[in-house]
């Protein structure tokens, strides 16, 4: 498409706007190629993804994004907590959502003081996708596991601690303070979005990994270090900026 743009009215200037997390494994979009089929522009959400694609592309500018939502919060330490909430963050693929739902239950069965409230990505068939995994039979002896019905800021409001995989709505969820727990279960591909700190991140692989690093405190200064990672993924949204660069020539 750009290369059809550019040939035919050299007098356009393409922009393309990267919204999406890079993952450790990407790969296509930072393969070399001619310029030609390159945009003039392109935009991002942060400085994460901008230190990335800096250093591939010719021209990359922070436009932020409308997917920050800074609620003031302090972290309080989800292990002085008695009523534990856990937020659980699929994607929006049906194995996703199998294979961290069976690990949530597995939890919330041997944890029943916490709650774990599963939130499905908007592209999700819930319906259809709980009927065939019979969850209902599944979870019929647990109160503690809920399908919510609420918004994401509602969920993160009243979560401190959540279990994700691939989805970025963990790095909202991280800027208001909740603590995320990835799930790395084995020989599957690392998908997670925050996988340059993952070193400060708890991964679990069972069920009893999560009884282990559940009874452990997090230190304030590490939760520092997180959230101010997820702040700087994404930024506030720049329409000041972006009427500048559709104006410049």
């Amino acid at each position: 498409m750009c290369e059809i743009i550019k040939k035919n009215n050299n007098n356009t200037k393409i922009i393309a706007y990267q919204f999406a997390a890079l993952l450790k494994q990407q790969n296509s979009m930072f393969q070399k190629i001619h310029s030609k089929y390159l945009p003039h522009v392109i935009l991002t959400v942060g400085k994460i993804n901008y230190k990335i694609m800096n250093k591939k592309f010719s021209k990359v500018i922070i436009l932020g994004s409308s997917r920050r939502f800074p609620i003031k919060r302090k972290f309080s330490n989800y292990k002085n907590k008695k009523n534990l909430n856990c937020l659980v963050l699929p994607e929006g693929i049906d194995t996703e959502c199998i294979n961290l739902i069976n690990f949530t239950i597995k939890c919330a069965k041997e944890n029943p003081r916490i709650k774990f409230i599963i939130r499905f990505h908007p592209f999700t068939n819930t319906k259809k996708l709980l009927f065939s995994i019979k969850f209902l039979d599944s979870i019929k002896d647990l109160k503690n596991v809920v399908i919510s019905k609420k918004s994401l800021l509602s969920d993160i409001k009243n979560s401190s601690i959540c279990f994700y995989r691939g989805s970025t709505s963990v790095i909202t969820a991280v800027q208001c303070g909740v603590f995320p727990f990835y799930i790395d279960f084995e020989n599957k591909l690392n998908i997670d979005p925050m996988y340059k700190i993952n070193h400060l991140i708890f991964y679990l692989r069972t069920f009893k990994d999560f009884n282990l690093k559940i009874n452990e405190s997090v230190r304030l200064n590490i939760m520092k270090k997180i959230r101010k990672f997820a702040q700087d993924y994404f930024l506030e949204f720049n329409q000041h900026r972006l009427t500048k660069i559709i104006n410049s020539r």
